[in-house]
């Protein structure tokens, strides 16, 4: 087994030194997570940590994860597990408190507050339940992929790496699941950082669109070099620049490659310059582009497309879910690169998945795409 890195492994004094040199940090990570605080706290009921008895250890609990930036840290999870018990037995305990009152107001109001948090506690449970996937195995080139990859690296360097490949690495010092995708930060622990992607191996939190969109960055970042890319397995190596504390991935652009999304009818062409890798239509009709997908919440959007068509061709904006067409113009742009917006909403008060896709309607149409977005309108 591996040691533990000294540096990983942060201690009381280095947490109060770092909130009296930066408070500013701490107000803003604080505010910045305090949607996963709300998720925290919210299922075992919303006062509950108020009780005195559990108020100083749950808000140790809950500053200790919401003091963090690493997303598997500060989402609700194992390293919250305590909270899930003490909250409820403070708001119990509250709410027994209120019941001996002898005004009637006071007992009828408890228990109406009671129903309340009941079936805030049900939605919850309800809205928590993780996703389950038929795809339980990695694929046998992924496996010879990954084989390479470990005979590559060296032992002390630091991992990123997909959450279903993650625990080929488990025995290093400085591992770190990749859960976040576009944004993830980790601590710099090594001169040297592998991170190794995968969009569809194992178990992953992360959609394969936004893997996609971080092998995209990591090309597109001159301190990371493609070391292998094969069975679907995109390892790069990464050199942190001097006195960096923190690696982190591109700022979130939502651009998806489209020569990883290769249709039916569409073949990915990956010669030359990174900018003009595309998917290329094979001649037959069909789509060229799919399965590049987003979660959106209820609003206004703007689907975006680089493109270069010639013949009837035609841009779908899809519903995920539903499969119904929220959008679908025909476009050409008689054979030069463009950039083609499509605006779209989302209504409803639940967020949807959706799909872009680019259709080549006949075989003499002819159409590449490079890249395809979904960001919000302005």
């Amino acid at each position: 087994m591996a040691a533990l890195n000294p540096q990983a492994v942060p201690n009381v004094g280095t947490l109060l030194g770092n909130v009296l040199q930066h408070p500013g940090r701490l107000v803003s990570t604080l505010w910045t997570n305090r949607g996963s605080a709300w998720e925290n706290i919210s299922p075992g009921g919303i006062f509950g940590w108020l009780w005195l008895p559990v108020m100083i250890p749950a808000v140790v609990l809950l500053g200790e994860s919401q003091l963090s930036r690493v997303w598997d840290l500060y989402e609700p999870g194992f390293q919250s597990v305590a909270l899930y018990a003490l909250i409820p037995v403070g708001t119990v305990a509250i709410l027994l408190a209120f019941l001996r009152s002898r005004r009637t107001a006071t007992t009828v109001l408890t228990g109406v507050v009671a129903v309340g948090l009941t079936c805030n506690a049900i939605v919850w449970a309800g809205t928590s339940v993780p996703r389950v996937t038929r795809h339980w195995s990695v694929p046998g080139p992924a496996v010879t992929a990954l084989n390479r990859v470990r005979a590559m690296i060296g032992s002390d360097a630091e991992v990123i790496a997909s959450q279903g490949i993650a625990g080929d690495f488990a025995a290093r010092a400085s591992v770190y699941p990749y859960l976040e995708g576009a944004g993830l930060t980790v601590p710099v622990q090594e001169p040297r950082i592998w991170v190794i992607l995968t969009a569809s191996a194992g178990i992953e939190l992360v959609t394969p669109t936004q893997t996609d969109g971080d092998i995209l960055a990591l090309l597109k970042d001159p301190d990371a070099r493609l070391k292998l890319d094969q069975g679907g397995v995109w390892a790069f190596e990464a050199t942190p620049r001097p006195g960096a504390q923190w690696f982190s991935f591109a700022p979130p652009d939502n651009d998806a490659p489209a020569w990883l999304l290769p249709g039916a009818a569409g073949r990915p062409v990956r010669s030359g310059p990174l900018a003009t890798w595309h998917a290329a239509g094979t001649g037959a009709r069909g789509f060229v582009e799919s399965g590049a997908m987003w979660d959106v919440d209820p609003g206004k959007y703007v689907a975006g497309f680089r493109i270069a068509a010639t013949g009837r061709t035609k841009l779908q904006v899809r519903d995920a879910t539903t499969h119904s067409v929220l959008a679908h113009p025909d476009v050409t742009t008689d054979g030069r690169i463009e950039n083609v917006t499509v605006p779209f909403t989302i209504g409803g008060g639940a967020t949807n998945p959706i799909e872009l896709k680019v259709l080549a309607q006949n075989p003499r149409s002819v159409v590449d795409v490079y890249d395809v977005n979904v960001q919000p309108a302005a």
